[in-house]
Parts: C-alpha cells; sequence; structure tokens
C-alpha cells in the first residue's frame, strides 16, 4: 500500500509523494475520457479503473474527464449522452473507490468549459467532491520505494493537459522531447489533450563534475491516449487522422539500482 504525502509549495507548486513497498509499480494517466460524448469507450474505461484497482495503481487525473459541452463550445451540446451533472456524478462514482491512490488532479480545456461561461469549474468541484488536492494545470509528483536513502530507486513525475494539440504521434512526441526539455530532473513527462497514442525514451548528456565522467540521462515521454472513439466526432470535420484504439499505463521498475519505464497496452476494442 503506497503512503502518500502532500507537501505545499504555497505560492509556488506543490509536490505529491508516494512510496511503495513493491518492486514493481504501475503508474495510471486518466485523461481525454469525455463521459457523456456518445463516442465515448465507456466499457473500456471502466475496464482501465477496474486495472487500476486490481494493480493497486497509482493514478493522475489530467484533465477531460467529462465533455462538458455548451453551446460555445467546439462540440454540440444538443450530442451529449448524458447532462452536465450526470457527468459528474458518474466520474465521481467511479473514481471514488480509488480516490486515495491519486498522486496528481490537472484540469483540462473540456473541464473548462463550463468554467470560461459560468464559473462552474468542473474539475475543482470534482477533485473537492473526492477529497483530492487539486493541482490547477500541472502537477509535479514523487513515486519512491522507501529504500529511497539507502540507494533505493525514485521517479520525478510531470503532468499537464497541455492546450497544444498534435495530429500524430510522432508529432506530439517530438513536440515533448524538444519543446519540454526545460523541464530539469524530470523522469516521466505526460501529455494529454491531442489523444495521441506513445510511450517512448529520450536520452541526453549530463556532464557529472564529482565523478568527471559524462553520464547518459533517460527521461520517458508519455501520451496515454482517449477513451473517446472517432466516429461521429468533430475529428472527422477536420479531417484528423484517427489514433490507434489502444491506451498506454506504465510500469515501473523500483528494485534498487533500476530506472526502467515499461509501457502496458490496453485495447479500447
Amino acid at each position: 500500500m503506497a503512503k502518500i504525502t502532500y507537501h505545499d509549495g504555497g505560492d509556488l507548486w506543490d509536490v505529491v509523494k508516494a512510496s511503495v513497498d513493491a518492486e514493481f509499480q504501475h503508474l495510471a494517466i486518466i485523461q481525454d475520457v469525455h463521459v457523456g460524448h456518445p463516442a465515448f469507450r465507456k466499457k473500456a474505461f471502466e475496464k482501465f479503473v477496474a486495472y487500476i484497482t486490481e494493480k493497486e495503481a497509482l493514478w493522475i487525473y489530467n484533465g477531460d474527464g467529462p465533455e462538458n459541452a455548451t453551446r460555445f463550445s467546439v462540440g454540440d451540446s444538443n450530442e451529449q449522452l448524458m447532462t452536465v451533472n450526470e457527468q459528474m456524478k458518474y466520474l465521481y462514482g467511479i473514481l471514488e473507490p480509488i480516490k486515495d491512490r491519486c498522486i496528481g488532479y490537472n484540469t483540462g480545456n473540456h473541464d473548462e468549459r463550463t468554467k470560461k461561461q459560468s464559473d462552474f469549474d468542473f474539475s475543482a468541484e470534482l477533485a473537492d467532491r473526492l477529497g483530492i488536492r487539486y493541482s490547477g494545470y500541472e502537477s509535479f509528483s514523487i513515486i519512491s520505494n522507501r529504500d529511497e536513502r539507502d540507494g533505493g530507486t525514485a521517479y520525478s513525475v510531470y503532468s499537464c493537459h497541455s492546450g497544444s494539440g498534435h495530429k500524430n504521434a510522432g508529432l506530439a512526441l517530438n513536440v515533448m522531447e524538444s519543446n519540454w526539455s526545460w523541464m530539469e530532473n524530470i523522469d516521466i513527462k505526460v501529455k494529454g489533450h491531442d489523444h495521441q497514442v506513445g510511450v517512448i525514451p529520450s536520452a541526453s548528456l549530463r556532464l557529472d563534475f564529482a565523478n568527471k565522467c559524462v553520464r547518459e540521462r533517460v527521461v520517458w515521454l508519455a501520451c496515454p491516449g482517449s477513451f473517446l472513439g472517432r466516429a461521429k466526432t468533430y475529428a472527422g470535420k477536420k479531417p484528423y487522422k484517427p489514433a490507434p484504439p489502444i491506451y498506454y499505463s506504465m510500469l515501473l521498475d523500483m528494485r534498487k539500482g533500476k530506472k526502467k519505464v515499461l509501457p502496458i497496452q490496453h485495447d479500447l476494442d
């Protein structure tokens, strides 16, 4: 069982730390779900949440849980199969049993739709009902084993729904590799919004002054995917390239001297 502690950053950033005993730790991202949309893959999402429960995975909410369409948004509010209140009730019901393993909670552009028009912040309200610390636009998290001070393993995680969209996974991951390079000492970077799918390693070189040598550093870039299908959505209007019907979580190697992220594929069909 993970022990989760919150470190209040005051006017700056909060940090959530999870300490675990396991040799391997599952990390799941819940993002781009779009509850209420006709193309919402409900069975696949509920199966994914069941996986989180079964594996006792740590998880991060990374925006766009609801469709939350309004008459001024890109999507048609008349096409929603659930009201905004029903979307809230559904998400609360499915996330409440796993709330104690949440290590980051970010808003998304769909969460903010009602906030822009009526000052109803969907994401903040859901976090408040769940009793989860609301991060705003970005989260900083640490996952460590309890032998961290004795040479154990720890991972730093940055997550952001983001406001930039890209039409294929290659572009999305390339932008993360180049434009997100200013984040130092982050092991795993997570992006949402564009519904792309991919988890890849990215290497850089670091000069070790103390030992007078050059070391390689590996960072993992993650676009976990989306639970929204493409058929009968505004993606066909553009038209956007369809993303593969898969979704990724990650398995972290927590053993001493190890640092490895293994993508886990979940089929959506």
